[in-house]
Parts: C-alpha cells; structure tokens; sequence
C-alpha cells in the first residue's frame, strides 16, 4: 500500500479562559488584643509582605485577588487587612533603533522612549542602548540607570544618531546580559525599532539566539510602525510572542498608551505546539495567542491521523486529533497554511525570505514581500500575459482567443506550446551558430583605411522629444568612476578614460574634493542630517569612499542604504551592483535574489544574480577552488534558464548574450583542476557551448523598464557600430537591440587595432519620472576578455527624466600585436 500522500490541514483549539498576573503588593496585619478598659493605648504592627509570583519557567503571573494567598505564622493562619496590587518595580531596558532606516523617524522614537520613562513606576530603574551595526550605552558608565525621563531624553538625544546598519539581534543580546545588572526581580526590555536587521543572517543567528530567548524571563515588548514600508512587523512580532511580549504598533496607538501596556499582559500564551514529525510536516501557529483566544493550527499531514498539543504558559496543554478525513489538499485551508507559511519566513533574511516571496506569489498572497497586481480589462490581462480566473467565464474565454485562437484542450495546448518552442529555439540556435562563426572570423583591414559613412538621408520633419531622430539634447547628471585600469606588460592592454560629469547636489562637491577616507566621511556626516533620506546621497558617498580605498565603510554606507532599499527592485538593483564592486559578494546576492523573486517575469533578474554568484566564483578561485567550482555551476544552469526560457519578446537578443557568458564560465570553470574531480554536466546540449574571447567587450545595462537605451561605439576607423550598422569591417559586432527591458547590449571585437574606441549610448525614448529617482546606466568595459590577464573596469551614469547621446568613455588601446 501506498504511504498517504501529504495533505493539508487545520486545527482550531477550543476558547478556554484562565488569570494569570505580573505581581502585586500583599499586605498583612497582627490583630491586637481587645482591652476591655479604655485606659491604656497600645500600638498595631503592621506587617507588609512585597510579594512576586512566577511561574516554572520564572516569568511573573499577576491579576490574582486576594483569595489567592494565605499568609501562615508558625502554621496559623493569619487575617489580611489590606490587599493592593500595584505595580511593583521593574527593571526596564530601551532598546532603540539608530541605523539609517530610523531617519525620518527619529523624534519619534525618543518620544516613544521618553513617552515610557514618564509613565513608569518612580521606584522602576531604566537604561538605554542604542544600537546601529554597533551596541551604545546611552547613560555614562557611572549612572548606569535612571528613574528621570529628562536624564533620558537627553542621553537618547546624544546617543540615537540614525545612521548605519541594523543589528538588531546583537542589541537583544546584550540587553539581556544588561538586565542581569538591575536590581528589581521584574525585568523587560522594551525594543524601539523597524525591524529591518541587516547586520546578520537570520536563520543562522536564530539557531543561536532564538531559543535563548524564549527561555528567557524577561518579555520583549517591540515599538514600530508596522504600515511603514521598511518595518519587518513580521520579525518584530516573532520576537515578542516568543519571549511573552508584545508587538505595539505605533499607527494604532500613541506612545503614551503603548508604554501602558508594556508589562501589563495578564494572560497566559501559547507557547509551542508539540507533535510526531512522522505525522506532521511544516506545522505553524500563532505562538503567543493568549489562552482565551482562538487558535488556527496549520501544517502537513503525512499519516491517516495524528495528535497535536498546545502547549500553554502555565504548563497547561491541550490535544487535538487530527485525521486524514478531516484534512483538504487545495482550497482554503491551503491558502490559510500557505499565508502561516509565508508569516513564519518572511521575519528571516537570506533564502527564507525568498522562499517566503515565492510562497506568496505562488498562492496570491499580498505580502510585504509580493504585490498586488488588480486587472480589469481583457487588454490588462493582454499586456501583463496573465489569464483570467476560470470562474470569469466570458473574459477567460475571450483571452484564450485573443491569445491562442479557438480554445484547445490542455493536451492540444502543451502540444502547441512545444511546437512554438521547439520553432524558437531551432531559430535562436541559427542566429547563435551565425554569432560564434562571426566571433571565430577573421577580418584584415586594408593598409590606412578609414570608415566613409554612406550619404545621409534628406532631414526628416522635426519629430518630438524622445523619439528617433530628435535633435533634442538632454542633460547628464554624474558618472560614477571606478578604480583606474592598472599598466600591465601586456602592450594591448587599454586605458579607460572616463569623464566626470558635473552633478548639481549640494553635496557632491564636498565629497568628490575630499581627499581622505575621514575627510569623506566628515563630508558624508556634515549632509546626512538634510539628505539621509535620500538614496543617492548615500550611494555618491559610498563610491567616494570607495575612490580613497575606504571598504570597509563604504558597505557600510551601503548597509544604511538597504533599509531604506527593502521592496524595491530597482534601488535593490542599484545596491547590488555597488555590493558586487566592493565585492561583498554574499550581500550582493542576498539582494539580486529578493530582486528576482520580485521582478520574475525579467529575465535580466535572474541573469543579475548569475553574474553576481560568478564573481563570487572568481573570487574564490585561489583559495577556495572547490566552492568557485559551485558557484560557476549555478551561474551556469542560471544562464541556460535566461538563453532558452520563455521570455516575453521585448527581451529577445537577451538569450545570445547568455550563451556567450555561459561558455565563458564554462571555460572559467574548467580551467580549475578541482573540476576535474566533481561530477557535473552542462546543462544545455553541446551546440549551445562555444567559448569566445574578445580583445574589447562593452556591455551596456540600465534600470527603467521603459527606456531604450542603444549602444555605440566608434572605432579608431571612424567607423560606428550601432543598432542600425551592428557589425564593422574590423570585426566589432553588436548584440541585438533590446527596445523595453533592462539590457544587456553588448559590443564585441576578436581583435582590436591600436587606437581609440569611443563608447557612447543613446536613448531613444523619454524615461518617466519614478519614485527611485533616476534612471542608472551600467557599462563594464573588459579588455582580453576570456584570455587570463583580462582586465575590467565597470562605471555607472545617473540620468535625468530624458538624455540624448552619451559619451561614456574612451578606451586607448596601444600596439595590439596580431593574435
């Protein structure tokens, strides 16, 4: 017999009510004697009891009354007079969020934190920790607590100065370990933040920590603002319910009744569901429910029936049967376990959240990490290539036909579909076997030849703005320089010139003068207050410090930019590349897979991120042989995917340019000898391979959609290679053009003359305004490439809403001997 096939299910837990308290005062008298005559007078003692009840695990129950407690003297009982249950001291701890992301919001976080000190207990004792990628205290060592929200306000004033990273896990831990310095049983850390940690891997930390804090004694109530786009409620959520906190969301309620509630839950929570994993698979539940409120469990059921517990604060627990008759494969409860599913990823960073994005996507879920895309009209349904729901009958009829004619029946359609791709690709592998055969050519110019352009054509009737053939020019803002091309023996190495333009920001000028990593760095400090919301700023910054060799602060201005980058594919795009070039490869490709998951129908996302686990790769190629043959390997697979998925048309020549870096890992690869020792194919059939080289290759990328961007470059002939004259007598030959997209357009020539090489682009289409800012154009100029001492240098160019032509660069190449 079969083993059951996994089905999905779900559980809800029957209501059940309980009181369970923080701590109270106990107060407790002696009875005098009665006196029958009223001639002496006697004192009462009255005896106070500080009392605080915990549970086994040492976390404080309260809201219990008085007929709770019996107080014994030598095993007699005695009467309790008065009975109060005020607030006890507490220990308190404020963790507050300084990293860039925490900008726009920075008053607003010290008013929270004041807004609590104000609220509290007179006897309570608090600090502070202010923390970015680095852990601060904000009171002086001598005074490392207060009781003054004045003493507060102004420490946090020094100390919350929302620049840099966020290690937000680092902050937790060293506030625990700050709590043990206090001198009230009550502790509670009170964390101020967006959420968004980018100072370390999740899921590698949680392994760590996570359970540290569950066990933990002390609640985490976390303060944010959930709407806000960068705040990852979900993880903040995740550490309060473990620990017994609270996450207080600061769009529904003030400061001041937030700090109410800090310490105040009074009801037993969920704390763990435990079962078989034989029987169950990917179990999820809302950890932290209090015992009174509904429960949904959802998971995989993978026998005929299994038994689930709740597991409950108080040691209380409740089981459910769960059985196979009672579960369903499709409908709703897989939407509910595939939404639990995406709740219990999207907190992590790394492939988790990626997979959590892929979950929502595949399910329709809208998510921080997804879209919602709302289509009405049989056009929109055209334009995006996305069918109707079935259940709209005359529209999902109507797409069918204007997609594919008549309606076929699924076998008719897959036959169908395999027929036009099998078409394509005997047509792509013409064009690709023409591109290699031009590669493999060789060209011999005549002795003293020089390029004569053909007679123009009469001028056309002026066309408008952004369109071909407008005399209409644009300005450029900046070009971003990169490291200069080192000499080398090899005399055909080339130079690439590269011109700085002017860019009008108030602040560029004091960073491109500074001649130091500090004195960059002053300069980055002097406008951060006014522009330390602004993406560019914190880019322009990062690449001057990377001009004076300064790396290491570089990413971490980078780290300041990927709070404010989190959702949005162009600037994760942006941040990326800049990652890449200061090669903090493991970040760079964190952010290209969030990009590709998000960006899925492109197939310049998943080419993105096979570049970037290649660079990794070469990086590794010396003293990590064995991963830099992974690395290649998945670049690999990835590049087949981009050269021969099915693609919307608009990216169509993206698919040769594929191809031709595949073969070029192909080769990177094999020419490591641990190669050798791995089992691995190609994944293409053997007449998609061929490895070219190139003495001079451009590639050209750019981040609007909806832009046309064209690649040129004149040769020391004077003859131009561009989309309309793709291919020179010199042998410069250029991919096709890719009119809507991202790119690439690249320029390629075997062998190359001694001269100069003017590389130039041209839009030909306005580019609209975007709330990113704008448009950036990518070129990476290789020279012997694919031969061992290839050299590179890559540069970027910021654009207005509209350009014209561009002069990228110019690249001197001195006696190129015959190869």
């Amino acid at each position: 017999m079969d083993p059951p096939q996994p089905r999905l299910f779900k559980a809800m837990s029957p209501r059940r009510t309980t009181a369970l308290a923080v701590s109270m005062l106990l107060c407790a008298t002696a009875t005098p004697a009665i006196q029958e005559r009223p001639l002496f007078s006697t004192s009462v003692e009255l005896v106070v009891l500080h009392v605080t009840v915990t549970d086994k695990r040492g976390a404080h129950i309260g809201g219990l009354s008085r007929d709770a407690f019996r107080v014994l003297e030598e095993d007699r009982p005695q009467a309790i007079h008065f009975f109060t249950n005020d607030d006890a001291p507490v220990t308190v701890g404020l963790l507050i969020d300084s990293s860039g992301s925490m900008q726009a919001n920075r008053e607003l976080v010290i008013s929270a934190a004041t807004a609590f000190a104000e609220a509290s207990n007179r006897q309570d004792e608090m600090f502070a920790l202010a923390f970015n990628e680095t852990v601060r205290r904000a009171l002086p060592a001598g005074a490392p607590f207060t009781s003054d929200s004045g003493v507060l306000r102004e420490a946090l004033g020094r100390a919350v100065t929302a620049r840099g990273r966020t290690g937000l896990f680092d902050a937790i831990s060293e506030g625990l370990d700050y709590l043990g310095l206090g001198h009230h049983e009550r502790k509670v850390l009170v964390l101020v933040s967006d959420g968004a940690d980018t100072g370390v891997d999740l899921p590698d930390w949680s392994a760590r920590a996570l359970a540290a804090w569950s066990a933990s004694a002390a609640p985490v109530y976390a303060v944010a603002s959930t709407p806000d786009p960068r705040c990852n409620g979900e993880l903040l959520r995740e550490l309060a319910h473990r620990s017994g906190g609270e996450l207080l969301d600061l769009s529904a309620l003030s400061p001041e009744e937030a700090s109410a509630r800090v310490g105040r839950s009074t009801a037993v929570r969920l704390r763990k569901v435990e079962h078989d994993p034989a029987a169950f698979d990917q179990i999820h539940a809302p950890i932290g429910t209090p015992i009174g409120d509904r429960v949904a469990v959802t998971g995989r059921l993978l026998r005929e029936e299994g038994v689930l517990a709740l597991c409950y604060d108080d040691g209380s627990r409740s089981e459910h049967v769960v059985r196979r008759d009672g579960a369903r494969a499709a409908g709703p409860v897989a939407v509910r376990w595939a939404a639990m599913r995406v709740d219990a990823l999207a907190w992590r960073g790394g492939p988790d959240r990626v997979q959590a994005a892929e979950r929502a996507i595949g399910h329709r879920l809208v998510t921080r990490h997804s879209s919602l895309l709302v289509l009405e009209t049989l056009d929109q349904h055209l334009r995006h290539l996305i069918p109707p729901a079935p259940s709209r009958i005359a529209l999902h009829t109507a797409y069918v036909r204007a997609r594919h004619g008549t309606p076929l029946s699924p076998a008719e359609r897959r036959a169908q579909d395999d027929a036009r791709r099998k078409e394509y690709h005997a047509t792509l592998l013409e064009q690709w076997k023409a591109r290699v055969a031009w590669c493999r050519r060789s060209f011999v110019l005549p002795a003293g030849y020089v390029y004569k352009a053909p007679p123009k054509p009469e001028r056309a009737p002026p066309v408008g703005p952004g369109t071909p053939g407008s005399e209409q020019r644009y300005a450029v803002d900046k070009v971003f320089r990169g490291d200069e091309v080192e000499a080398a023996d090899d005399p055909s190495l080339a130079n690439v010139l590269v011109e700085a333009w002017k860019d009008h920001a108030p602040y560029v000028e004091d960073l491109r003068i500074a001649k130091t990593s500090d004195q960059v760095y002053a300069a980055y400090l002097k406008h951060r207050p006014e522009h330390g919301t602004s993406p560019a700023f914190f880019l322009e910054a990062a690449d001057q410090l990377a001009r004076v060799r300064d790396r290491a602060r570089a990413i971490r201005l980078l780290g300041s930019l990927h709070d404010l980058a989190l959702g949005e594919v162009l600037l994760l795009r942006t941040l990326a590349r800049r990652l890449v070039a200061l090669e903090a490869h493991d970040e760079a490709i964190e952010c290209f897979e969030l990009a590709r998951v998000l960006s899925p129908q492109a197939p310049q996302a998943t080419r993105d991120l096979a570049l970037a686990i290649a660079e990794r790769g070469r990086a590794r190629e010396n003293k990590r042989p064995v991963d830099a043959c992974v690395d290649y390997e998945r670049a690999i697979d990835m590049l087949a995917v981009v050269a021969l998925g099915d693609w919307d048309t608009r990216y169509a020549g993206i698919e040769l340019v594929a191809l031709e870096e595949l073969g070029y890992f192909v080769a990177r690869r094999s020419a490591l000898p641990e190669a050798r020792e791995r089992p691995w194919k190609i994944p293409v059939a053997p007449e998609w391979v061929a490895i070219l080289t190139a003495e001079l290759r451009v590639v050209l990328t750019w981040d609007s959609d909806r832009a046309d961007f064209d690649l040129g470059v004149v040769e020391p002939t004077g003859e131009p290679c561009f989309y309309n004259h793709p291919q020179t007598k010199m042998g410069g030959l250029l991919s096709g053009d890719i009119t809507r997209g991202y790119g690439p357009e690249v320029y390629l020539l075997r062998r190359a003359v001694a001269g100069a090489y003017l590389v130039q682009c041209k839009l030909y289409a306005p580019i609209p305004r975007r709330l990113v800012g704008p448009t950036w154009i990518q070129a990476q100029i290789s020279t012997r490439w694919g031969f061992p001492d290839e050299r590179r240098q890559t540069f970027g160019v910021r654009l207005g809403s509209t350009a014209a032509k561009i002069e990228l660069g110019v690249v001197e190449i001195q006696d190129a001997p015959a190869r």
